[in-house]
């Protein structure tokens, strides 16, 4: 269901100087347009001649996610809305290559967007937040509920109030980010009445270490249980 080594294991042969790092966000160093505007004329999409671009697709294991490429600074795109190609500048860029610990790593379009939502079968029993696009995609994959990128570790009114639909959360934020993933849960009890679960994660969702699989698994398997038994 799930697989059984890291993306350096896996696709090894395709890592770049930049994917050798662990890929980690932080709301603090995100570059972002000024305004919010409409896409760069840069940004179109991909063919088969942009073979970075799909080889950063498969070592993250995002075939199946609607992105774009931007060619003047060789990043991979992602939109921030389900319209994908109707957004207004709400899109959020990954280098797909480059200088190892680069600040500008991440890089916001413009838009007024401040998340990434994913639930296409619109179920509101349980979420899992994440930091990132990539793990948000990862993990709507691997355990097939709805998930939301943060697009850093700091919640702000419109993250809270989407949260607030939803009836039970799981907190999986980077390792690095677990004391502000704490802080995170009180807020959340505060603001919605419901207890999120934070999960002390070994390595970032995306990485697929597999404790943290079957711990988020259980979690989930348990939120369920709960949430059927409020129905009856």
């Amino acid at each position: 269901f799930f697989k059984h080594k890291t993306p350096y294991e896996i696709l090894s042969g395709l890592v770049g100087s930049e994917m050798c790092i662990r890929d980690s966000f932080n709301s603090d160093t995100v570059a972002r347009q000024a305004e919010p505007t409409s896409l760069p004329e840069s940004i179109r999409e991909a063919d088969d001649n942009d073979i970075e671009y799909h080889n950063f697709k498969r070592y993250w294991g995002i075939e199946d996610v609607p992105t774009l490429i931007d060619v003047k600074d060789n990043r991979i795109v992602f939109p921030l809305e389900s319209v994908w190609k109707s957004y207004k500048g709400n899109a959020i860029g990954r280098l797909i290559n480059g200088e190892p610990f680069r600040q500008d790593k991440w890089y916001r379009y413009g838009g007024d967007l401040d998340h990434l939502l994913i639930n296409p079968s619109r179920d509101y029993s349980n979420i899992i937040i994440v930091e990132d696009v990539i793990s948000a995609h990862i993990a709507r994959k691997i355990f097939g509920i709805p998930s939301i990128a943060l697009l850093g570790t700091s919640l702000t009114n419109n993250h809270k109030a989407k949260l607030a639909e939803y009836s039970s959360m799981i907190i999986a934020l980077d390792p690095d980010a677990y004391l502000k993933a704490g802080e995170m849960r009180q807020t959340l009890m505060l603001h919605t009445g419901v207890t999120p679960k934070v999960i002390s994660l070994q390595d970032d969702i995306k990485y697929y270490n597999e404790i943290d699989i079957e711990n988020i698994k259980r979690e989930i398997h348990n939120a369920r249980a709960i949430y059927n038994k409020s129905l009856t």
